[in-house]
């Protein structure tokens, strides 16, 4: 039967030999996709009928088709190239096919196609065709990998050409992943055409310059940004331009290329500023700076935009640039109608003269501006002249261009400008800020302003020098230099000119001399007799002599001075107040303070935190008492932002009254529901700043319905935790003082309202936020932190309350079906607290009841779960131990549970010791038996809580604290890594448990348990330096983990360091295992090394530990003579210090051998580099000659470099050298 097959358009052929397909593939007349149809069911064993060595027919057939030149629209079908590819990767696999292949493309010059495709693809515009794009690249990958391609050279870069422009012409349309492959093709076609005996010629590179540069560095650019990491790619870009342009061969002519680049890349706009800069950077180091001035300036003949971007480039080269080459730069910039000024800066900062020939034109350039910005640019130009020793011609220039300047805003006037020269007018010379100062001086009557503002920038460096310089050297040339000056000054001060300029120039000359210097030469009552009122200069002038000579102080300057002080600007305010508050709270009287703080309330609050910041002004009684009052009827007018002004005043610069209206006005705001949460939490906290010295009058403090509502206005979690806090403080401060009656009848009655309406209280599905109850709970918690013989008069009261409340809260868990969660929380919390507080005043039987009723039903509520259980362990005597410690087991550990487990734990110890080492032994023998599926982590918490709460016991069981503490450890040293990893917080926990163990309980300790303590933390310390990155959280969580078993040893060093006598080792390999922790191995998957090997603190923690090894303290050496008497001890001490030492000499070289290890096998990062170095000092220290004659013949030459370095560093920097 004949075989049909299936053809595209619906057409059917039947074929009833296979001549007849062959006829028919080979037909010139055969359409492209019918032949594509019918090649793919042969291939893929479609067709009944069977064409012998089909693969070899189908692959000559297309390469015959492609070869043909009359074939282009099968060169611009993706179907040939798809067909192409399928029929090459049908070969693979035999090898017989696979010769046959190679033959039959290598007879298809398949580089002249791969040319001829391309050229076919740009004139049809067929570019955006991604399948028919996709299909030859792969074709073309096939070709440059199994086949000896030939390319000509000016093939080779107009392949590159093509397959470039393609990548960027569809970036974005195409994934990235098709414009990789045609980034990679283009690679490959270079370095074939590239090899160590075949490069291009001059004209092929002059080409490839022109061509295929541009689009190179566009995509090296994008490849930059994207830091996605293609790496192949990038690194083959930067090979193919570093070979194109700076070959041997080819560098004479870089100019020459980077000119052909350049005028391509202008004509079609194809190359951005970033891709240029780029290229820039890879030109800098290849040539010298005159040919790098020449490329600039090729470049930014075309592209100004970049000279910015170059020019920088180029000057953080720290070589100097000709004059010849700026100077163009600095006009071109000058001339445009936006001023670059960042190629000016740079031009003139690297070349001081091109700065000297610019001056006027930059000064005419910026006398009109007031813009901060081109601040920088007029700095630029006077540290060149600094450069260039040329002040002097600074100030000429600067003199006539501040004659020219109209506009008082203008930059080069500016207090900003003044102040940078002043940093660097004066210099080495002496004679030069004197010579000018004589000038400015002598030219001061007949040009006040502009002169005044040239003084003022010398005068201003000048100040430096009784202000206290930090250079003792330049400090001491300002006061010669101030003292040669004086009589020229003192000329100044006499001038009877008043100009704001010169006030401000007299105020400075007066603060460089003291009063003796200068009261002879001036009459100061006539500047203190002016009426001036538009001068903010005069004021400073004024008091400066004031602040002297306060009693020349008269009621015309004051009142002047206020009347102008409430309608100056922001600036004068802060003047005044950052310099003169003082001279105010002395001569001004109390209705002048008065207006003055009122003017400064009226303008800004910033400026009141800036002043009340400063901790001076705290002690002016006068100024202070002002701002006091002013705050007060701010609160009174209803402004509440000036709350947080309070914090800012220390509570005794409050008098008793004003503090009472404070709170009073305070306790207003809080319970005002109106506004907002932030103002509630700041009106609580200024409560709070003020009842530190409490004044028993106010309303928060007496009343107390006012408690009640001030607890219940609460209208957030956080507010209310800040309400409580309040009132447990207010409550502390009554009962503290119950021999007073006020406070005596306070509490009276809050018991009475309390007794009276706790059983009145009706349910809420928000009772947690109940003002009563919290209110009532916060009474109980301080009464019974504070119960002694005082509180014996009201113990009935407070047992009544306690009674209630318990009631209260049963009746509420029990009968209330509408309660919210965390209602439900807050009462079986409060239950608890009660309970902990008086065991009797809940029955056990109710608490059960509870936990019955409420522990079926919240069984996946784990916040509830923690309450329940919070009440289940304060019933030591209803549950058994068995069931508590099971119940643990299988909640959700938390904080709380693990608090709950310890109050259990204490009170069963306690209690019924016996009961307590029977589940001791059991939870022992348990670990044995915790399948893989279970975590291990609560039975080592559980664990740990035994550990810590255990207690000395009777003499017949007296080793079994001991016995249990080292079946514990040994316990856990038996569990496997890896289940241990699984809550790292929790395994903290328990290496916390351990650290407390040594130090509060040595007897449950003896040389074993304290041996496996040493093995316990080298397994902790395996498992952190295994720690993989998906299995950790929270990294902070590892560092605190490293922190603690530094401390565990440390304490192991303190406590038990006499059990180590002879087994140093123990200690030593402890060490070498957390050293190791610190060192970065460069492993991303690590989590270790990303958080210990980073941390600052996790190196500082190994040092104070490498330190409590190498010098032992006399305190962990006397537990050895507690039996010997005072007389002999201290010898005794001393000489077993020396032999602990001696000891140490000979096992810590082995810590210095893994130093030298780690050293040369990981990295260290520089936050702990500095404590490992130092760590490794403290050994040197303890270390004789031969030790260290011994470690130098015991290793090889690159570990002996090291430890050179490091003992060279050690003589230098750590090494203690006698005075």
């Amino acid at each position: 039967m004949p075989s049909q097959v299936k053809m595209s358009g619906d057409l059917a052929l039947k074929f009833d030999s296979t001549e007849k397909i062959t006829r028919f593939l080979r037909n010139q007349s055969t359409a492209i996709d019918q032949i594509y149809n019918l090649s793919c069911n042969l291939l893929d064993d479609n067709s009944e009928l069977s064409l012998p060595s089909k693969e070899k027919f189908i692959f000559e057939l297309v390469c015959d088709r492609l070869s043909q030149q009359k074939s282009a629209q099968f060169k611009t079908n993706k179907l040939t190239w798809q067909l192409f590819y399928k029929t090459w990767m049908k070969f693979n696999g035999n090898k017989t096919l696979i010769q046959t292949r190679t033959k039959i493309a290598n007879n298809l010059k398949f580089s002249d196609i791969i040319v001829s495709t391309l050229a076919e693809i740009e004139s049809k515009e067929l570019s955006h065709d991604e399948e028919l794009i996709e299909s030859f690249t792969d074709c073309v990958q096939l070709g440059l990998e199994h086949l000896k391609l030939i390319f000509t050279n000016d093939q080779s870069v107009k392949a590159i050409s093509d397959f470039l422009s393609i990548a960027v012409t569809n970036k974005q349309q195409y994934p990235q992943e098709l414009i990789n492959k045609l980034v990679s093709v283009a690679i490959q076609i270079f370095k074939s055409s590239n090899t160590t005996t075949v490069k291009y010629n001059k004209k092929s590179v002059s080409s490839f310059c022109s061509t295929c540069l541009p689009n190179l560095l566009n995509l090296q650019h994008d490849y930059i940004e994207m830091k996605t990491g293609e790496k192949d790619q990038l690194e083959g870009i930067d090979s193919i331009i570093k070979e194109v342009l700076f070959r041997k061969e080819n560098i004479g002519n870089l100019e020459e290329n980077i000119g052909f680049f350049v005028q391509k890349s202008h004509l079609q706009k194809s190359v951005s500023s970033d891709s240029i800069v780029l290229l820039f950077k890879m030109i800098i180091p290849k040539v010298d700076i005159k040919e790098l001035e020449k490329i600039f300036t090729e470049i930014t003949s075309k592209f100004p935009e970049t000279s910015g971007s170059l020019l920088k480039e180029i000057t953080s080269m720290n070589k100097s640039l000709s004059t010849d080459f700026l100077t163009p730069l600095v006009e071109l910039s000058l001339a445009q109608p936006i001023i670059d000024y960042s190629v000016i800066i740079q031009s003139i900062e690297r070349n001081s003269e091109v700065g000297l020939n610019f001056a006027d034109k930059i000064f005419t350039s910026l006398s009109s501006s007031s813009s901060t910005v081109s601040m920088p640019l007029l700095v630029s130009l006077f540290q060149c002249y600094v450069r260039s020793r040329e002040i002097p011609l600074f100030f000429q220039i600067w003199k006539k261009h501040i004659i020219a300047c109209d506009s008082d805003s203008s930059i080069i006037i500016s207090d900003r400008f003044l102040s940078e020269v002043s940093k660097h007018v004066i210099t080495s010379s002496q004679s030069q800020p004197i010579e000018l100062a004589e000038v400015i001086i002598g030219g001061l009557q007949d040009d006040v302003k502009c002169n005044s503002i040239l003084l003022t920038s010398l005068l201003l460096a000048l100040l430096e020098g009784v202000t206290g310089a930090e250079n003792s050297a330049r400090n001491k040339l300002l006061l010669s230099t101030i003292e040669s000056l004086k009589s020229l000054f003192v000329d100044v001060l006499k001038i009877e000119k008043y100009n704001d300029y010169l006030w401000k120039v007299k105020a400075l000359i007066l603060m460089l001399y003291n009063w003796n210097d200068v009261q002879e030469s001036v009459d100061y009552t006539k500047y203190i007799a002016l009426e001036v009122y538009d001068s903010p200069s005069y004021y400073p002038a004024v008091f400066r002599v004031l602040e002297q000579q306060p009693q020349l102080s008269t009621s015309l300057l004051t009142s002047n001075f206020v009347k102008y002080f409430e309608n100056s600007s922001l600036d004068f305010k802060t003047l005044i107040f950052d310099r003169w508050f003082v001279l105010l709270n002395s001569i001004l009287t109390t209705e002048q303070l008065a207006t003055v703080v009122s003017s400064v309330f009226e303008s800004n609050i910033e400026l009141l935190q800036k002043i009340l910041s400063n901790g001076f002004i705290h002690e002016q009684q006068n100024l202070i008492h002002q701002m006091i009052v002013c705050l007060k009827l701010k609160l009174k007018n209803g402004q509440v932002e000036f709350i947080e002004l309070i914090d800012m005043v220390p509570v005794q610069c409050f008098k008793k009254h004003q503090r009472e209206e404070l709170l009073d006005l305070l306790y207003t705001v809080s319970v005002d529901s109106k506004v907002t949460p932030t103002i509630h939490r700041q009106a609580r906290d200024s409560i709070m700043h003020l009842l530190f010295q409490p004044t028993y009058k106010s309303k928060i403090e007496t009343d107390m319905s006012a408690i009640l509502e001030f607890v219940e206005s609460s209208n957030s979690p956080a507010v209310l935790a800040e309400s409580l806090k309040i009132v447990e403080y207010i409550c502390v401060l009554h009962l503290k003082q119950l021999n007073d009656k006020s406070n005596s009848q306070l509490i009276q009655s809050s018991l009475e309202t309390l007794n009276s309406k706790i059983p009145k209280v009706k349910s809420s599905s928000t009772i947690k936020n109940s003002g009563i109850l919290n209110f009532a709970l916060c009474l109980i918690k301080t009464y019974r932190q504070l119960k002694n013989a005082d509180t014996d008069s009201i113990d009935k009261e407070f047992n009544k309350l306690i009674e209630k409340m318990g009631n209260l809260c049963s009746k509420l868990l029990l009968k209330n079906k509408s309660l919210d969660s965390a209602s439900i929380c807050w009462l079986l919390n409060t239950v608890a607290e009660l309970k902990t507080w008086d065991d009797e005043c809940i029955s056990d039987s109710s608490c059960r009841t509870i936990i019955k009723t409420l522990g079926g039903s919240y069984q996946s509520d784990p916040i509830i779960q923690d309450s329940l259980f919070k009440v289940v362990s304060r019933l030591h005597k209803s549950y058994s131990a068995s069931f508590v410690l099971a119940l643990f087991i299988n909640l959700e550990t938390s904080k709380e549970t693990i608090e709950s487990l310890n109050f259990y734990l204490s009170k069963l110890a306690e209690t019924n010791q016996e009961s307590y080492y029977s589940s001791w032994d059991n939870l022992i023998s348990s670990f044995e038996n915790v399948g893989a599926e279970v975590s291990i982590i609560p039975y080592v918490q559980l664990l740990g809580s035994l550990l810590i709460n255990t207690q000395k016991v009777d003499s017949d069981m007296l080793r079994k604290p001991l016995h249990c503490t080292i079946a514990s450890l040994s316990a856990f040293i038996n569990i496997e890594n890896s289940k241990l990893t699984s809550d790292l917080e929790g395994l903290l926990g328990f290496v916390t448990k351990i650290k407390s163990l040594i130090a509060n309980k040595n007897w449950c300790l003896n040389q074993y348990a304290v041996e496996l303590i040493i093995s316990f933390v080298n397994k902790i310390s395996k498992i952190i330096l295994g720690l993989q990155s998906s299995s950790v959280k929270s990294p902070e969580v590892v560092v605190e983990l490293y922190l603690q078993l530094t401390q565990v040893v440390s304490n192991v060093l303190l406590f038990q360091r006499y059990r180590f006598s002879n087994r140093q080792h123990l200690l030593i390999s402890t060490f070498v295992s957390l050293m190791e922790c610190l060192f970065d191995k460069g492993n991303n998957k690590s989590i270790s090394y990303a958080a210990i090997s980073s941390s600052k603190e996790a190196g500082l923690a190994f040092h104070r530990l490498m330190s409590n090894l190498c010098e032992p303290s006399s305190s962990s050496i006397s537990n050895q003579y507690h039996d010997v008497n005072n007389s002999s001890k201290d010898t005794s001490i001393t000489t077993a210090l020396s032999i602990v030492k001696s000891q140490l000499r000979k096992s810590t070289p082995v810590l210095v051998f893994n130093y030298l290890r780690f050293y040369l096998q990981y990295s260290m990062t520089p936050e702990v580099k500095e404590s490992i170095n130092n760590s490794i000092f403290l050994i040197f220290d303890l270390l004789t000659a031969n030790e260290l004659n011994y470690i130098n013949a015991s290793i090889d030459s690159q570990s002996r470099v090291v430890f050179k370095n490091i003992y060279d560093d050690y003589k230098k920097f750590g090494k203690w050298k006698g005075e």
